[in-house]
Protein backbone atom coordinates (compact mmCIF):
# COMPACT_ATOMS: atom_id res chain seq x y z
CA UNK A 1 0.00 0.00 0.00
CA UNK A 2 0.59 3.94 0.28
CA UNK A 3 3.02 3.14 3.48
CA UNK A 4 5.03 0.56 1.70
CA UNK A 5 5.63 3.12 -1.32
CA UNK A 6 6.70 5.60 1.19
CA UNK A 7 9.51 3.36 2.63
CA UNK A 8 10.48 2.15 -0.34
CA UNK A 9 11.29 5.45 -1.71
CA UNK A 10 13.15 6.55 1.76
CA UNK A 11 15.50 3.86 1.29
CA UNK A 12 16.27 4.42 -2.22
CA UNK A 13 16.85 8.22 -1.62
CA UNK A 14 19.04 6.75 1.56
CA UNK A 15 21.33 4.77 -1.27
CA UNK A 16 21.60 7.72 -3.61
CA UNK A 17 18.75 6.19 -6.19
CA UNK A 18 15.96 7.85 -7.51
CA UNK A 19 13.14 8.12 -5.88
CA UNK A 20 10.85 7.97 -8.74
CA UNK A 21 8.22 5.21 -8.58
CA UNK A 22 9.07 2.53 -11.03
CA UNK A 23 12.35 2.76 -11.46
CA UNK A 24 15.53 1.42 -9.89
CA UNK A 25 17.33 2.55 -7.28
CA UNK A 26 20.98 3.94 -8.72
CA UNK A 27 24.18 2.93 -7.34
CA UNK A 28 26.22 3.97 -5.15
CA UNK A 29 28.74 5.09 -8.28
CA UNK A 30 26.12 7.50 -9.76
CA UNK A 31 25.19 9.28 -5.57
CA UNK A 32 29.08 9.63 -6.37
CA UNK A 33 29.02 11.09 -9.13
CA UNK A 34 25.91 13.85 -8.11
CA UNK A 35 27.96 14.17 -5.10
CA UNK A 36 31.23 15.25 -7.15
CA UNK A 37 29.40 17.58 -9.97
CA UNK A 38 28.22 19.56 -6.37
CA UNK A 39 31.68 19.47 -4.62
CA UNK A 40 33.02 20.87 -8.31
CA UNK A 41 30.63 23.69 -8.51
CA UNK A 42 30.60 24.41 -4.96
CA UNK A 43 34.97 24.66 -5.82
CA UNK A 44 33.93 27.20 -9.00
CA UNK A 45 31.94 29.21 -6.82
CA UNK A 46 34.76 29.47 -4.65
CA UNK A 47 37.22 30.22 -7.01
CA UNK A 48 34.84 33.19 -8.59
CA UNK A 49 34.89 34.88 -4.91
CA UNK A 50 38.45 34.26 -4.61
CA UNK A 51 39.20 36.31 -7.94
CA UNK A 52 36.40 39.02 -6.74
CA UNK A 53 38.53 39.27 -3.78
CA UNK A 54 41.99 39.88 -5.49
CA UNK A 55 40.67 42.15 -8.17
CA UNK A 56 41.85 45.07 -5.41
CA UNK A 57 40.47 48.64 -7.10
CA UNK A 58 43.52 50.69 -9.05
CA UNK A 59 43.91 54.22 -9.42
CA UNK A 60 46.17 55.45 -12.10
CA UNK A 61 48.15 59.14 -10.67
CA UNK A 62 49.93 60.61 -13.30
CA UNK A 63 52.01 62.71 -11.44
CA UNK A 64 53.27 65.26 -14.48
CA UNK A 65 51.00 67.38 -15.82
CA UNK A 66 53.42 68.03 -18.73
CA UNK A 67 52.44 71.80 -18.89
CA UNK A 68 54.65 74.40 -17.65
CA UNK A 69 52.40 76.86 -15.77
CA UNK A 70 54.58 76.13 -12.56
CA UNK A 71 58.48 77.13 -13.60
CA UNK A 72 60.97 78.07 -12.86
CA UNK A 73 59.85 76.55 -9.83
CA UNK A 74 59.06 73.02 -10.83
CA UNK A 75 62.55 73.11 -12.70
CA UNK A 76 63.55 71.89 -8.86
CA UNK A 77 60.69 70.24 -7.90
CA UNK A 78 57.72 67.88 -9.11
CA UNK A 79 54.46 69.67 -9.54
CA UNK A 80 52.75 66.94 -6.84
CA UNK A 81 55.37 67.89 -3.99
CA UNK A 82 55.10 71.63 -3.98
CA UNK A 83 53.08 73.18 -0.93
CA UNK A 84 49.15 72.93 -1.21
CA UNK A 85 48.45 75.19 2.70
CA UNK A 86 51.73 73.34 3.84
CA UNK A 87 50.86 69.84 2.63
CA UNK A 88 52.00 68.30 -0.54
CA UNK A 89 49.49 68.19 -3.75
CA UNK A 90 50.28 64.40 -3.96
CA UNK A 91 48.90 63.90 -0.32
CA UNK A 92 45.41 65.33 -0.99
CA UNK A 93 44.99 63.21 -3.95
CA UNK A 94 46.11 60.17 -2.18
CA UNK A 95 44.34 60.95 0.66
CA UNK A 96 41.01 61.05 -1.20
CA UNK A 97 41.63 57.67 -3.38
CA UNK A 98 42.18 55.91 -0.01
CA UNK A 99 38.90 57.36 1.70
CA UNK A 100 37.07 55.84 -1.67
CA UNK A 101 37.88 52.25 -1.28
CA UNK A 102 41.26 52.45 -4.19
CA UNK A 103 43.69 49.47 -2.56
CA UNK A 104 46.29 49.72 -5.04
CA UNK A 105 47.57 53.18 -6.77
CA UNK A 106 50.00 53.86 -9.68
CA UNK A 107 52.16 56.50 -9.26
CA UNK A 108 53.47 57.18 -12.89
CA UNK A 109 56.46 60.01 -12.91
CA UNK A 110 59.07 61.26 -15.68
CA UNK A 111 59.59 65.03 -14.38
CA UNK A 112 62.50 64.56 -11.21
CA UNK A 113 61.52 60.80 -10.58
CA UNK A 114 63.95 59.90 -8.18
CA UNK A 115 62.65 63.29 -5.49
CA UNK A 116 59.32 61.40 -6.17
CA UNK A 117 60.58 57.81 -5.43
CA UNK A 118 62.03 59.24 -2.39
CA UNK A 119 58.94 60.69 -0.73
CA UNK A 120 57.17 57.98 -1.81
CA UNK A 121 59.50 55.50 -0.38
CA UNK A 122 59.62 58.01 2.99
CA UNK A 123 56.01 58.22 3.54
CA UNK A 124 53.64 55.73 5.87
CA UNK A 125 50.73 54.78 4.20
CA UNK A 126 47.37 53.11 5.52
CA UNK A 127 47.11 50.06 5.60
CA UNK A 128 44.30 49.44 3.16
CA UNK A 129 46.37 50.87 0.40
CA UNK A 130 49.49 50.24 -1.83
CA UNK A 131 51.13 52.84 -3.32
CA UNK A 132 53.74 52.08 -6.25
CA UNK A 133 55.95 54.53 -8.28
CA UNK A 134 56.85 53.73 -11.85
CA UNK A 135 58.94 56.25 -13.80
CA UNK A 136 59.96 56.50 -17.49
CA UNK A 137 62.02 58.78 -18.85
CA UNK A 138 61.32 58.46 -22.38
CA UNK A 139 57.31 59.73 -21.70
CA UNK A 140 56.47 63.55 -22.86
CA UNK A 141 52.86 63.49 -22.81
CA UNK A 142 50.11 61.31 -20.90
CA UNK A 143 49.23 59.36 -23.68
CA UNK A 144 52.86 57.87 -23.72
CA UNK A 145 52.30 57.35 -19.86
CA UNK A 146 49.21 55.22 -20.74
CA UNK A 147 50.69 53.28 -23.26
CA UNK A 148 53.97 52.48 -20.88
CA UNK A 149 51.09 51.25 -18.65
CA UNK A 150 50.08 49.60 -21.12
CA UNK A 151 52.55 47.40 -22.36
CA UNK A 152 53.64 46.49 -18.52
CA UNK A 153 50.30 44.95 -18.38
CA UNK A 154 49.79 45.73 -14.50
CA UNK A 155 46.18 47.01 -14.73
CA UNK A 156 44.02 44.33 -13.52
CA UNK A 157 41.30 46.58 -12.12
CA UNK A 158 37.43 47.09 -14.11
CA UNK A 159 37.08 49.67 -13.86
CA UNK A 160 39.96 51.52 -12.60
CA UNK A 161 40.95 55.65 -11.64
CA UNK A 162 42.31 57.52 -13.68
CA UNK A 163 43.60 60.74 -11.83
CA UNK A 164 45.81 63.82 -12.05
CA UNK A 165 48.38 64.18 -9.33
CA UNK A 166 47.34 67.90 -8.95
CA UNK A 167 43.39 66.96 -7.86
CA UNK A 168 41.66 68.13 -4.48
CA UNK A 169 38.55 66.62 -4.11
CA UNK A 170 36.45 64.97 -1.64
CA UNK A 171 33.77 63.57 -4.07
CA UNK A 172 31.96 60.39 -3.21
CA UNK A 173 34.10 58.67 -6.05
CA UNK A 174 31.90 55.25 -5.45
CA UNK A 175 29.23 56.89 -6.47
CA UNK A 176 30.74 57.42 -10.07
CA UNK A 177 32.17 53.97 -10.31
CA UNK A 178 28.65 52.42 -9.55
CA UNK A 179 27.32 55.15 -12.20
CA UNK A 180 30.17 54.40 -14.84
CA UNK A 181 29.49 50.28 -14.23
CA UNK A 182 25.54 50.72 -14.91
CA UNK A 183 26.65 52.71 -17.89
CA UNK A 184 28.83 49.68 -19.11
CA UNK A 185 25.92 47.33 -18.79
CA UNK A 186 23.86 49.49 -20.68
CA UNK A 187 26.08 50.09 -23.36
CA UNK A 188 29.22 47.61 -24.20
CA UNK A 189 30.94 50.52 -25.78
CA UNK A 190 31.47 52.76 -22.99
CA UNK A 191 35.09 53.13 -22.31
CA UNK A 192 35.06 56.49 -19.92
CA UNK A 193 33.04 58.11 -17.58
CA UNK A 194 34.61 61.41 -17.15
CA UNK A 195 33.60 63.38 -13.79
CA UNK A 196 32.30 67.06 -14.38
CA UNK A 197 31.26 70.02 -12.13
CA UNK A 198 28.44 72.43 -12.61
CA UNK A 199 30.58 75.69 -11.58
CA UNK A 200 29.73 79.52 -12.00
CA UNK A 201 31.15 81.42 -14.89
CA UNK A 202 33.37 83.54 -12.15
CA UNK A 203 34.44 80.57 -10.61
CA UNK A 204 38.39 80.79 -9.76
CA UNK A 205 38.72 76.98 -9.90
CA UNK A 206 38.43 77.07 -13.39
CA UNK A 207 41.61 78.12 -15.16
CA UNK A 208 41.70 81.00 -17.51
CA UNK A 209 42.93 78.31 -20.21
CA UNK A 210 39.77 76.28 -19.62
CA UNK A 211 36.95 77.27 -22.50
CA UNK A 212 35.53 73.97 -21.49
CA UNK A 213 32.00 73.04 -24.00
CA UNK A 214 30.63 70.12 -23.82
CA UNK A 215 27.11 68.51 -25.35
CA UNK A 216 25.56 65.90 -24.03
CA UNK A 217 22.34 63.53 -24.52
CA UNK A 218 19.98 64.74 -22.18
CA UNK A 219 18.50 61.30 -21.61
CA UNK A 220 21.61 58.70 -21.46
CA UNK A 221 24.43 61.79 -20.63
CA UNK A 222 26.93 60.44 -23.32
CA UNK A 223 29.22 62.84 -24.06
CA UNK A 224 29.03 64.05 -27.85
CA UNK A 225 30.88 67.13 -27.93
CA UNK A 226 33.73 68.00 -25.91
CA UNK A 227 35.96 71.05 -27.18
CA UNK A 228 38.34 72.89 -24.55
CA UNK A 229 40.89 75.04 -26.61
CA UNK A 230 40.41 78.35 -25.65
CA UNK A 231 41.92 79.65 -28.74
CA UNK A 232 39.26 78.85 -30.67
CA UNK A 233 37.05 81.78 -31.05
CA UNK A 234 34.10 79.23 -32.26
CA UNK A 235 32.95 75.84 -32.26
CA UNK A 236 31.84 73.79 -34.81
CA UNK A 237 28.82 71.22 -34.01
CA UNK A 238 27.96 67.98 -36.51
CA UNK A 239 24.55 67.86 -37.81
CA UNK A 240 24.82 64.24 -36.97
CA UNK A 241 24.78 64.86 -33.36
CA UNK A 242 21.15 66.12 -34.32
CA UNK A 243 19.98 62.75 -35.50
CA UNK A 244 18.08 60.46 -33.86
CA UNK A 245 18.67 62.53 -30.45
CA UNK A 246 15.41 63.21 -28.47
CA UNK A 247 17.47 65.78 -26.73
CA UNK A 248 20.54 67.43 -26.60
CA UNK A 249 22.03 70.19 -24.23
CA UNK A 250 24.88 72.30 -24.66
CA UNK A 251 27.43 72.97 -21.00
CA UNK A 252 29.66 76.15 -21.06
CA UNK A 253 30.05 76.43 -17.22
CA UNK A 254 31.40 72.73 -16.28
CA UNK A 255 35.03 72.10 -14.74
CA UNK A 256 36.35 69.74 -15.65
CA UNK A 257 37.57 67.99 -12.72
CA UNK A 258 40.18 65.36 -13.99
CA UNK A 259 38.64 62.50 -12.16
CA UNK A 260 38.10 59.70 -14.77
CA UNK A 261 36.35 56.31 -13.74
CA UNK A 262 37.85 53.76 -17.41
CA UNK A 263 37.52 50.01 -18.12
CA UNK A 264 40.52 48.74 -19.27
CA UNK A 265 39.74 48.83 -23.09
CA UNK A 266 41.19 52.85 -22.61
CA UNK A 267 44.74 51.40 -22.00
CA UNK A 268 44.26 49.18 -25.57
CA UNK A 269 42.70 52.70 -27.67
CA UNK A 270 45.91 54.53 -26.70
CA UNK A 271 48.72 51.22 -27.37
CA UNK A 272 46.69 51.39 -30.83
CA UNK A 273 46.76 55.12 -31.14
CA UNK A 274 49.91 56.96 -31.20
CA UNK A 275 48.57 60.32 -32.64
CA UNK A 276 46.51 59.94 -28.86
CA UNK A 277 48.84 62.32 -26.47
CA UNK A 278 46.49 64.37 -24.44
CA UNK A 279 43.87 62.44 -22.91
CA UNK A 280 41.23 65.58 -23.00
CA UNK A 281 42.56 66.97 -26.33
CA UNK A 282 43.49 64.25 -28.35
CA UNK A 283 41.69 61.16 -27.28
CA UNK A 284 38.15 62.31 -25.51
CA UNK A 285 37.32 65.07 -28.38
CA UNK A 286 38.64 62.59 -30.95
CA UNK A 287 36.02 59.10 -29.56
CA UNK A 288 33.24 61.63 -29.12
CA UNK A 289 33.55 63.28 -32.41
CA UNK A 290 33.40 59.96 -34.32
CA UNK A 291 29.75 58.93 -33.79
CA UNK A 292 29.73 56.05 -35.84
CA UNK A 293 32.82 54.29 -34.96
CA UNK A 294 34.14 55.68 -31.96
CA UNK A 295 34.13 54.82 -28.36
CA UNK A 296 31.25 56.39 -26.16
CA UNK A 297 32.32 58.56 -22.86
CA UNK A 298 29.86 59.72 -20.51
CA UNK A 299 29.75 62.36 -18.04
CA UNK A 300 29.13 62.18 -14.13
CA UNK A 301 28.00 65.94 -12.97
CA UNK A 302 28.46 66.49 -9.18
CA UNK A 303 26.69 69.51 -7.68
CA UNK A 304 27.14 70.07 -3.61
CA UNK A 305 30.51 67.61 -3.76
CA UNK A 306 34.26 69.47 -4.22
CA UNK A 307 36.87 68.97 -7.24
CA UNK A 308 39.39 70.90 -9.08
CA UNK A 309 42.87 70.51 -10.24
CA UNK A 310 45.21 73.01 -9.88
CA UNK A 311 47.05 73.97 -13.48
CA UNK A 312 48.06 77.68 -12.69
CA UNK A 313 48.71 79.91 -9.69
CA UNK A 314 45.42 81.65 -10.09
CA UNK A 315 43.76 77.82 -9.84
CA UNK A 316 46.27 77.41 -6.71
CA UNK A 317 45.29 80.51 -4.77
CA UNK A 318 42.07 79.56 -5.19
CA UNK A 319 42.11 75.96 -4.18
CA UNK A 320 44.12 76.87 -1.49
CA UNK A 321 41.85 79.16 -0.25
CA UNK A 322 38.66 76.69 -0.24
CA UNK A 323 40.65 74.53 1.42
CA UNK A 324 40.75 76.82 4.46
CA UNK A 325 37.40 78.06 4.38
CA UNK A 326 36.51 73.99 4.56
CA UNK A 327 35.04 73.89 1.49
CA UNK A 328 36.91 70.72 0.93
CA UNK A 329 36.22 69.10 4.47
CA UNK A 330 37.30 66.66 5.36
CA UNK A 331 40.72 67.95 3.18
CA UNK A 332 41.31 70.44 5.61
CA UNK A 333 44.37 72.13 7.45
CA UNK A 334 43.53 70.25 11.08
CA UNK A 335 42.60 67.12 9.61
CA UNK A 336 46.41 66.73 10.07
CA UNK A 337 47.34 64.75 7.14
CA UNK A 338 50.94 64.73 7.58
CA UNK A 339 51.93 62.73 10.77
CA UNK A 340 53.99 65.94 12.39
CA UNK A 341 50.88 68.06 11.60
CA UNK A 342 49.74 69.98 14.86
CA UNK A 343 47.20 72.57 13.81
CA UNK A 344 44.40 74.26 15.86
CA UNK A 345 41.21 75.93 13.86
CA UNK A 346 40.55 79.19 15.72
CA UNK A 347 37.98 82.14 14.34
CA UNK A 348 38.29 83.60 11.11
CA UNK A 349 39.33 80.46 9.46
CA UNK A 350 43.00 80.75 10.82
CA UNK A 351 44.83 78.21 11.52
CA UNK A 352 48.20 77.47 13.74
CA UNK A 353 50.36 75.10 14.59
CA UNK A 354 52.00 74.63 17.57
CA UNK A 355 55.91 76.51 18.13
CA UNK A 356 54.12 79.91 17.04
CA UNK A 357 55.21 82.86 17.65
CA UNK A 358 53.17 85.88 17.18
CA UNK A 359 54.03 89.55 18.29
CA UNK A 360 51.07 90.93 20.39
CA UNK A 361 50.94 94.16 17.77
CA UNK A 362 50.93 91.91 14.43
CA UNK A 363 47.62 92.02 13.07
CA UNK A 364 46.44 88.32 11.78
CA UNK A 365 42.90 89.01 9.32
CA UNK A 366 40.76 86.07 8.33
CA UNK A 367 42.01 82.56 6.12
CA UNK A 368 45.75 83.03 7.69
CA UNK A 369 47.84 79.47 7.82
CA UNK A 370 50.79 79.65 10.55
CA UNK A 371 53.17 76.77 10.49
CA UNK A 372 55.12 75.42 13.63
CA UNK A 373 58.29 77.25 14.21
CA UNK A 374 57.19 80.70 12.22
CA UNK A 375 58.12 83.94 14.40
CA UNK A 376 55.76 87.01 13.36
CA UNK A 377 56.79 90.16 14.63
CA UNK A 378 55.58 93.80 15.82
CA UNK A 379 53.42 95.62 13.25
CA UNK A 380 52.82 92.77 10.88
CA UNK A 381 49.92 93.26 8.81
CA UNK A 382 49.08 89.33 7.47
CA UNK A 383 45.76 88.95 5.13
CA UNK A 384 43.98 85.76 3.68
CA UNK A 385 47.71 84.32 3.33
CA UNK A 386 49.70 81.01 3.99
CA UNK A 387 52.88 80.68 6.15
CA UNK A 388 55.30 77.48 6.02
CA UNK A 389 57.41 76.28 9.14
CA UNK A 390 60.29 78.04 10.50
CA UNK A 391 59.28 81.51 8.78
CA UNK A 392 60.23 84.97 9.81
CA UNK A 393 58.37 88.15 8.91
CA UNK A 394 59.73 90.76 9.78
CA UNK A 395 58.64 93.71 11.65
CA UNK A 396 55.85 96.39 9.61
CA UNK A 397 56.20 93.72 6.96
CA UNK A 398 52.80 93.12 4.78
CA UNK A 399 51.43 90.12 3.52
CA UNK A 400 48.15 89.92 1.55
CA UNK A 401 46.96 86.83 -0.30
CA UNK A 402 50.52 85.26 -0.66
CA UNK A 403 52.23 81.75 -0.37
CA UNK A 404 55.13 82.04 1.77
CA UNK A 405 56.95 78.32 1.78
CA UNK A 406 58.87 76.71 4.63
CA UNK A 407 61.97 78.79 5.76
CA UNK A 408 61.43 81.53 3.83
CA UNK A 409 62.21 85.23 5.18
CA UNK A 410 60.42 88.48 4.81
CA UNK A 411 62.31 91.08 6.08
CA UNK A 412 61.62 94.77 7.70
CA UNK A 413 58.81 96.35 5.96
CA UNK A 414 58.91 94.36 2.86
CA UNK A 415 55.29 93.96 0.91
CA UNK A 416 54.31 90.41 -0.49
CA UNK A 417 50.90 90.56 -2.43
CA UNK A 418 49.43 87.41 -4.43
CA UNK A 419 52.37 85.95 -5.04
CA UNK A 420 54.54 82.81 -3.79
CA UNK A 421 57.80 82.66 -1.85
CA UNK A 422 59.16 79.49 -2.07
CA UNK A 423 61.66 77.54 0.34
CA UNK A 424 64.85 79.33 1.73
CA UNK A 425 63.80 82.79 -0.52
CA UNK A 426 64.47 86.03 0.74
CA UNK A 427 62.49 89.04 0.33
CA UNK A 428 65.08 91.85 2.18
CA UNK A 429 63.82 95.03 3.76
CA UNK A 430 61.54 97.19 1.92
CA UNK A 431 61.42 95.14 -1.33
CA UNK A 432 57.91 95.02 -3.05
CA UNK A 433 56.69 91.82 -4.77
CA UNK A 434 53.40 92.45 -6.58
CA UNK A 435 50.99 90.40 -7.70
CA UNK A 436 51.63 87.39 -10.01
CA UNK A 437 55.54 86.82 -9.18
CA UNK A 438 57.32 84.08 -8.13
CA UNK A 439 60.56 83.89 -6.05
CA UNK A 440 61.83 80.77 -6.58
CA UNK A 441 63.96 78.46 -4.26
CA UNK A 442 67.05 80.31 -2.01
CA UNK A 443 66.99 84.00 -4.74
CA UNK A 444 67.28 86.71 -2.64
CA UNK A 445 65.30 90.21 -3.57
CA UNK A 446 67.22 93.14 -2.44
CA UNK A 447 66.78 95.90 -0.26
CA UNK A 448 64.04 98.34 -1.69
CA UNK A 449 63.63 96.32 -4.70
CA UNK A 450 60.13 96.71 -6.77
CA UNK A 451 59.40 94.09 -8.90
CA UNK A 452 57.09 94.52 -11.78
CA UNK A 453 54.27 92.62 -12.13
CA UNK A 454 54.28 88.97 -12.99
CA UNK A 455 58.14 88.60 -12.64
CA UNK A 456 59.53 84.90 -11.68
CA UNK A 457 62.80 85.25 -10.30
CA UNK A 458 64.84 81.89 -9.90
CA UNK A 459 68.34 81.59 -8.27
CA UNK A 460 69.65 79.02 -11.38
CA UNK A 461 70.84 80.54 -14.80
CA UNK A 462 69.57 78.81 -18.00
CA UNK A 463 68.99 80.00 -21.33
CA UNK A 464 65.18 80.79 -20.25
CA UNK A 465 66.77 83.23 -17.68
CA UNK A 466 67.86 86.72 -18.00
CA UNK A 467 71.58 87.53 -18.39
CA UNK A 468 72.52 89.88 -15.38
CA UNK A 469 70.54 89.43 -12.28
CA UNK A 470 71.48 93.29 -11.04
CA UNK A 471 68.62 94.64 -12.63
CA UNK A 472 66.08 92.48 -11.46
CA UNK A 473 66.91 91.80 -7.77
CA UNK A 474 69.46 94.35 -6.80
CA UNK A 475 73.01 94.31 -6.41
CA UNK A 476 72.64 92.35 -3.07
CA UNK A 477 70.07 90.17 -4.38
CA UNK A 478 70.47 86.71 -5.90
CA UNK A 479 68.42 85.55 -9.18
CA UNK A 480 67.76 85.69 -12.61
CA UNK A 481 64.72 86.91 -14.08
CA UNK A 482 62.75 83.84 -16.14
CA UNK A 483 61.18 84.68 -19.33
CA UNK A 484 57.39 84.16 -19.33
CA UNK A 485 55.69 83.17 -22.78
CA UNK A 486 54.09 86.51 -24.30
CA UNK A 487 51.20 84.66 -25.02
CA UNK A 488 50.30 83.51 -20.86
CA UNK A 489 49.04 86.75 -19.71
CA UNK A 490 51.80 86.04 -17.07
CA UNK A 491 50.72 82.60 -15.80
CA UNK A 492 53.05 80.86 -18.37
CA UNK A 493 50.27 78.51 -19.18
CA UNK A 494 51.26 76.62 -22.46
CA UNK A 495 48.87 74.54 -24.48
CA UNK A 496 51.48 72.21 -25.82
CA UNK A 497 52.60 68.80 -23.80
CA UNK A 498 56.05 69.05 -23.91
CA UNK A 499 56.57 70.46 -20.56
CA UNK A 500 58.37 68.98 -17.28
CA UNK A 501 55.84 69.17 -14.00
Amino acid sequence: GPLFIMKKQQQQQQQGGSSTPGKKGGSNKGGGKAGGGKQQQQREDQGNDDVKREQKLQAILLADSFAKSFRPITMERPKVLLPLVNVPMLEYTIEFLAQNGVEEIIVFCVWHAEMLQTYLNNSKWPSTISVKCITSSACLSAGDALRELDALNIIRSDPFVLISGDVISNLNLKKAIAFHKQKRKEDSNNIMTVVLKNVQYTAGAKPVSDDLVVAMDRNSSQILLFEDSYKKKTVNIPLELMADRTGLSFHTNFLDCNVDICSPELMVQFSDNFDYQDIRRDFIRNEVGNVALGKHIYGYIIQNEYAARVQDPRSYHTICRDIVTRWVYPLVPDAQLLQDSSYVHSKQYTYREQGVKVSRTAKLGEGVVLGSGTVVQDGVKLLRSIIGRDCVIGAGATIVESHIWKGAIIEQNASVTQSIICDGAVVKKGAVVPRGCFVSFGAIIGENVVLPEFTKITAKFSSETAQSNADDVGPDGVGYAWKVSEDTDGCDVNDDDDGDE
